[in-house]
């Protein structure tokens, strides 16, 4: 079925229960932010610079 399992709602005095209590939240967490910093990093920007024409003048921007 797709309901929710009933859970206790305190944790015990762990070092590391929150991570096990919250492992999809974390594991969804990570995935995110493993999109996030590939496509950041990854995407292939050619050149941020431009030019503008002010009265047949052209004019460079870097």
């Amino acid at each position: 079925t797709l309901t929710t399992k009933l859970k206790s709602t305190s944790l015990e005095p762990d070092r590391c229960s929150i991570f096990f209590a919250y492992k999809w939240q974390w594991m969804g967490g990570f995935v995110t932010f493993m999109i996030y910093m590939v496509t950041t990093f990854s995407l292939y920007v050619p050149d941020w610079s431009f030019v503008v024409y002010h009265d047949q003048k052209p004019e460079k921007f870097t």
